[in-house]
Formats: structure tokens, sequence, C-alpha cells
């Protein structure tokens, strides 16, 4: 079997090899309303002709501005995806799904798409188009990597916009084993119930702001990921309780509507956008019901519709670059005085050449790594016919001569408690903060048990401090909290010994040395807005220190290793430029918890 011999088609390639083409036809109307929002606002705000006409379009921009209800769609089909296993497995009995397979076939399925785009948009916007500097992009593209565009910045990914949606998608994926315990509890009436009161407690939630988190999260979405698993639940338990009439297209066009008639911004007032979203929710619910249960409307298994709504991770991971790639030129040119030729004209081209790239993305890129196997068949092909991957060749070809079985590459991520040490005021004055380390791993086994590790990253250093703002009288008024962070591109240079059983723990210490990327202050408080500074000009470009850790390593298959190790930066250096008092030093310190994915590199 080789990796691209399949017969061309643009047909998914399932797990389970089940296929459900309603579901690829919900997906194309998914993606067509998210296509057709940013070309609304392209167009809206690029063209610039002058035109004689008068049209009105009133009506269609009503319907486009709200047309961003696409992310929600899709993460409803995401919820039904991933949700069905784990019903099957609760409420058919048909077997434990394997978590291990779970997330080996998230990961070879969607990381290599989403890792050669982000790496293009980085190279294009950095090197080409100057639009970045390299520092920017680059941590911008690093945070991008790893899914934590969102909680780092507080804004939408800078080299692709869209892809914030991804991350609450991946947030999702991590929790959803554990959300589908849900399907565990035997009485269908309180299984249900359950859910539905999940997803009014999440609406609320967020509609009445109880989320403390100003960032994009799993927690500003998770009704819609709910709203699929009571879908799913439903279609699992084929409780089908709406009994097919001779109007139902009539009342699944009504459902359809609705979904895009209001949006929660067009009314006053928190409890009726609770009550319209709740009415936008029961919308979407009935009208999927209708196209997955019912089966109402032949259109969502049309083949061509199939075969876009298939290929829409591809289109949304690059509509947006390409109409900013040709709809600028092309807005240049006027082919008529009248809008509303001109606009179609537009937005057919535009169209026309999303769907060509994304046809050939999708099928030279994102559809092999649809099968699971594609790895191993991989490995198996010959260097010749490896090179339409070309970063997968070169990783290859640089490691030919490597030894069997010793070159470990990975990634990993963590959540990390900061602080700052070295003399009584900052030991005072401040507290733990909250941080992050992110970035590539190598491993090098010296002998069974004793392995040289080193990783090149980006992590967050410093402190929260706390105080309080006083009057002119010197009245205490208020409080202020202030976030101190150092952003440092780490590389540390480890000696680990595994231990126990296949020599699955460890333990590694050694040096690291960080360069300074970023300073930055974020104040905070109640009396004033919040606002931030930089004090980098008072601060080394170096900090040194020492690593020390324990972990362990879960293998996944024969080449993939999931690792979990807790490690403590300790800084010796004294980052301050200026004198500190009493003779003392400013260092960091963080303590990090890491998860870790790494691929085994084997010689044939």
């Amino acid at each position: 079997m080789k990796l691209f011999k399949r017969p061309l088609s643009f047909q998914r390639i399932t797990s389970s090899g089940n296929f459900i083409p309603e579901l690829d036809g919900l997906r194309f109307i998914a993606i067509a309303s998210v296509v057709l929002y940013h070309l609304r606002g392209f167009i809206n705000v690029k063209d610039s002709n002058t035109y004689t006409d008068n049209f009105d379009y009133s009506v269609l921009q009503h319907y486009l501005t709200h047309a961003r209800i696409g992310v929600p769609l899709f993460f409803v089909i995401s919820g039904f995806i991933l949700g069905l296993p784990f019903a099957k497995q609760h409420l058919l009995k048909e077997g434990q799904v394997n978590i291990k397979n779970y997330f080996y076939r998230r990961l070879t399925r969607l990381e290599p798409p989403y890792i050669l785009v982000m790496s293009i948009m980085f190279i294009g916007f950095v090197f080409v188009a100057h639009k970045f500097t390299l520092h920017d992009g680059f941590f911008s593209y690093l945070a991008s990597l790893f899914y934590a565009h969102n909680i780092i910045y507080d804004i939408s990914p800078k080299l692709n916009g869209v892809a914030w949606s991804l991350e609450v998608e991946v947030q999702f994926y991590l929790l959803a084993p554990l959300l589908a315990y849900l399907f565990s509890f035997k009485n269908a009436q309180v299984r249900r119930l359950i859910l539905v009161g999940i997803i009014l407690a999440s609406l609320g939630f967020n509609q009445f702001h109880f989320n403390p988190f100003h960032f994009i999260s799993l927690i500003n979405c998770l009704h819609y990921f709910i709203l699929g698993f009571l879908l799913v639940d439903l279609y699992v338990s084929k409780s089908y309780f709406i009994p097919k009439t001779k109007f139902d297209k009539l009342f699944g066009l009504i459902f359809f509507l609705l979904i895009w008639l209001y949006d929660a911004k067009d009314f006053d007032g928190y409890a009726v956008r609770y009550g319209w979203r709740i009415v936008q929710l029961a919308s979407i619910f009935f009208f999927y019901y209708y196209v997955l249960f019912n089966q109402t409307y032949r259109f969502f298994s049309i083949k061509w519709i199939t075969g876009i709504g298939g290929m829409c991770y591809s289109i949304y991971l690059l509509h947006s670059p390409i109409i900013g790639l040709i709809g600028n030129p092309l807005m240049k040119f006027q082919f008529s005085d009248f809008s509303f030729f001109n606009i179609p004209i537009f937005t057919a081209i535009l169209i026309g050449a999303i769907l060509c790239v994304s046809a050939a993305f999708y099928l030279l890129i994102e559809r092999p790594c649809m099968d699971q196997n594609w790895p191993r068949k991989l490995l198996k092909m010959r260097t010749t016919k490896v090179l339409p991957i070309v970063l997968i060749a070169l990783l290859l070809a640089s490691t030919a001569n490597a030894q069997s079985n010793k070159l470990q590459l990975g990634i990993q991520a963590c959540p990390s408690l900061i602080s700052l040490h070295g003399n009584e005021m900052v030991n005072q004055a401040t507290q733990t903060g909250i941080g992050f380390s992110a970035g590539i791993t190598a491993e090098f086994r010296l002998t069974q048990k004793f392995a040289v590790q080193t990783s090149l990253g980006v992590e967050r250093k410093g402190a929260l401090s706390k105080g309080f703002v006083s009057d002119t009288l010197g009245m205490t008024i208020g409080e202020f909290s202030s976030q101190n962070q150092f952003d440092y591109l780490v590389l540390p240079v480890l000696l680990r010994y595994h231990f126990g059983k296949q020599n699955q723990f460890f333990v590694n210490a050694g040096p690291y040395l960080g360069y300074l990327l970023r300073q930055n202050n974020k104040v905070k408080s109640e009396l004033f807005p919040n606002y931030s500074y930089s004090d980098i000009a008072y601060f080394k470009q170096l900090d040194a220190g020492v690593t020390a850790g324990f972990g362990m390593n879960l293998p996944l298959n024969e080449v993939l290793v999931l690792s979990v190790e807790c490690r403590d930066n300790l800084g010796v250096s004294n980052i301050s430029k200026l004198p500190v008092v009493d003779g003392g030093k400013n260092q960091t310190n963080s303590i990090n918890f890491l998860i870790g994915m790494h691929y085994q590199l084997r010689n044939k």
C-alpha cells in the first residue's frame, strides 16, 4: 500500500469507515457561512469603486453580518463527531474507546496541515510582506503552534486570524474524553436533562458576564459542543421524537433562517439577549435534527456539496490569506459602473480561487493525513516519493546516519508558576504568578539509562505584585495588581537518567541560558483603566540558571511518546541592570508542568 496511490476523491477518510454524508453537507453550510462573512467584510472595506446605482443590499447585509454563526455551527458538528464513539461505548456497549488512538488520530489528522499553513504564513508575513518583525512574527507563530495565542495575547492569531476557533477546538478535544462520561448516566431522561442544563448554564454564564477570563476559550463556547453531545445521544439511541411529515422541508427551512435572522447584539438587555440565544440554539438543534435524523433534504448528500464540506478544514485554513492575497489587487479593477454586476464578479473570482487552492491542498496534504496509518506508510516510502512533504523529507534525511532509536524529537508546552527572588523587597512585595512554556525538544540516548536532553522554546517568567492606591491625603482608596512578564527564548542542556519498568520514569538536571525577547508590566485596577508598559531597558538580555525535574514517558505506539514532567528553572544570574537594594539580586524562577509529544526516529 502506498500513501499517494489512493484514487482521486474528495470523500473524507474516516477512522471508523462509516461515512455520514449529511455531516459533510452541514459542514458545507458552516464553511460557506464563514467564507461569505469574511468576503462581505473584505469587500465592504476594500471596494473603493464609485457606482452609479443605489442598489439596496440591506437584507443581504443583514444576513451576511450574522454569518459568523458558521464557526459555532462547526462547534456543534465537532461535539457530535467526537461524542459519537463515546456515546456508542456507553449507550450501545460497542467497546471502549482507545484514548491513545483517539489523541493519535487528532494529532496525525490535524497537525500537518495546520503547521504547514502557519509556517507558510509566518514566512510570508515576516520575510516577504514584512508585515511583522521577526521578533513579533516568531513569537506569534510559536504561540499559534501550541494553540495558545488567545490565552497569551488575548487577540486572534496575527498570522491567521481564523485560527482562534481551532484553539477552542483543541481545548475541547483534550476534555472530550472526560466530558463523554456524561453518556454513562443510564437513565436517558436524566442524562439529557443534564446536557440541557449544561447548555443553558454555559450560555447564561457567558451572557451575564460571569466568565472570569478575558480571552476566548472553551468556556465561551461549551454550550455549542454540548449541543452536539445532545444530538449524538439521540442519534445513537435512535430516539427520533419528531415524526416525519409532509411539512418537514418547510419546518427545516424556518429553523434554518432563524439561525441567521438575528444576532444577540441586535437586542438590548442581557435577559433578552439570553432569550434569543436560546432560540438560536434551539433552531440549530432542530435544523440539524431534520438534516441528520429525518434526512429531509437531499441537498445535503449531493456529491459536490459533501465534497466541498469534506475539505472544509483546508478551506478554513486558507480562505482568509487567499482573500487578502488575490483580493487586494483584484479590488483595483472596476468591471462595471453597477455594483450589482461588479460585486458578484469579485465574489465569484475569490470563491473560485479559494476552492481551487483549497482543493489542491486538500488532495495533496489534508486527505492523505486522514489515513491514520500515514506516518508508518510514509516511513516505508523511498525518499524520492516523499518530496511533496518537504519538511518530513528533510527531517528524515538529516537523521539518516543516526543510530537506530537513539534520537527523539518533539514538542512540549505547559502552564507554570512563576516568581522572582534574590532580595528582601522582591520577596515581600511579589507573589507567585501564572506563566507558560512552549518549545521543541530533542533527546539523544547515550545508553539505555542515560540521555542528553535539550529544547528551544519561549518561556514566560516574572511575578505578580499587588498594592494599594492612595489619594493626595495618603488615604487608601483602592487596590491594584501588576503582572511583571519576562518572555525569554530558553535553551536548557540536561543530563537525563531513565529508570523503572521499561525506563519510563526519568530525572534530569543541567544548566539553562535564556535570552530576553520582551518585557511587559500589566497594571489592573478598578480605579483607572488597565494599562501596560515596558521596562526592558533596565534588564539584562541574558538569564542563566539551573534546571532540575522529574517525569515519565507514556508510549502511544512504536514511534510516538507522550511525556509529563515537573521541572524547576531556578535563575542564578542577576537580571537587573540597575543596583538592587542591599546589594541583592533580581532572579527568576519558574516551576513548569510540562506535557510533550515526541517522535522516535527509527532507521529501517
